[in-house]
């Protein structure tokens, strides 16, 4: 068994830090590291962790007060922490939870909370090993007994869930641990699962090299799905808490080898989004959003614009009866809501008012909606 330990930064998740305990264990076991693709993480019934792609690792994880744990091995296992300066005691919990060879560990002093603690991490932690969690009563088995001379006393066995000869129940020895400062561990915390060795670890920073290639395959496996920014990229780096030199390394690999380029990216979404019938101002401020610079986002919308505009004739459209300029655009819309309103004669202020609001939504300007309303077949025209 090997327990890694680590004190949680912020925005730290548990599945992050999973994926890098594992290639640690598998290093630390002399197993050969797991592709990108085979560390998913999924869970159980009731949220015990399990690797899917890896049948013979398995994983149980326990948090508390800041510090964070996964256990690893090769049959299954369980573990519980608990900050042992954490006030956890309750005495309706140990008459309603704790078996009466529990409640006897406590020799007449309920409110003694290094016990507390020690019977709840046991009860805990083979929960975990099954993988039933809190589903099951914790009343329906016991963490304690009586030792040769009738006295209370914790067991050192818990009973066999999947078969195996035994299985150890054992509280972990964390006031030999020491944290980055040369002190203690300041945990409470037991394991349960098949014998054997136990190492503690602290969970190891990864190296600029494996920082970088894990970047890279972050960054490749979001592409997969779709075109994205610069921006954008960064920015979901920055969630999974990578540093900034992998960012700039990931950046500069991906726009290298042609995976990253805001030009194209503008281009397509700009195409795209005259195709679902937005504005020029709409789809100008939503690539700004992205990342995309202001000067890049104008020139890929240009093609659409009018030759008044100074755009070229614009033809990114798949089927001649997309509309080919914005101002095309939205006289369609415009004509779509006037027909909607049942076509009248003549052009209400009320309803010239209701369609300017609607191509102004979409990101149209002034110009090109008043053109659009001047295109109607309706009579009169609203004051301007």
């Amino acid at each position: 068994m090997i327990l890694f330990w680590h004190k949680l930064k912020e925005g730290e998740k548990s599945r992050d830090l999973l994926e890098r305990a594992l290639v640690a264990y598998c290093e630390a076991a002399g197993k050969r590291k797991p592709r990108k693709r085979n560390r998913a993480v999924s869970e159980g019934e009731h949220g015990k962790p399990y690797y899917p792609a890896l049948p013979s690792v398995f994983v149980s994880v326990s948090h508390s007060g800041g510090y964070w744990t996964a256990l690893f091995d090769r049959r299954p296992c369980g573990v519980d922490i608990e900050l042992a300066t954490r006030s956890r005691v309750s005495e309706a919990v140990i008459r309603r939870k704790f078996t009466p060879a529990e409640q006897a560990l406590f020799d007449g002093a309920p409110g003694d909370e290094t016990t507390f603690l020690r019977v709840w991490t046991r009860k805990e932690a083979f929960l975990k090993y099954t993988g039933e969690g809190l589903s099951r009563d914790l009343l329906s088995f016991s963490v304690a007994g009586e030792d040769g001379a009738g006295r209370p006393c914790f067991r050192g066995e818990a009973e066999p869930f999947y078969g195996e000869p035994r299985v150890i129940l054992a509280e972990i020895d964390f006031a030999s641990v020491p944290d980055a400062g040369g002190a203690p561990l300041p945990l409470i915390g037991a394991l349960c699962g098949s014998p054997g060795d136990l190492r503690i670890l602290p969970l190891p920073e990864p190296s600029a090299e494996d920082a970088l290639e894990e970047a890279k395959e972050y960054a490749l496996g979001w592409l997969e799905t779709r075109m994205r920014t610069e921006r954008e990229i960064r920015d979901k780096l920055r969630e999974k808490n990578v540093s900034p030199e992998a960012a700039d390394g990931a950046v500069r690999f991906l726009a290298e080898y042609g995976f990253l380029d805001d030009r194209a990216y503008a281009e397509r979404y700009a195409a795209e989004s005259v195709r679902k019938n937005k504005g020029p101002l709409r789809i100008e401020q939503e690539l700004v959003r992205k990342g995309i610079d202001r000067d890049t986002a104008r020139e890929a919308i240009r093609p659409y614009r009018d030759g008044q505009d100074g755009g070229t004739d614009g033809g990114a459209f798949e089927t001649a009866d997309d509309p080919r300029t914005f101002r095309e655009t939205a006289e369609a819309l415009a004509r779509k809501a006037y027909e909607a309103a049942g076509s009248p004669p003549e052009l209400d202020e009320k309803l010239a008012a209701k369609i300017l609001r609607r191509l102004a939504s979409r990101g149209f300007s002034a110009s090109d909606s008043y053109a659009a309303l001047d295109a109607l077949p309706a009579r009169r025209r609203p004051n301007r």
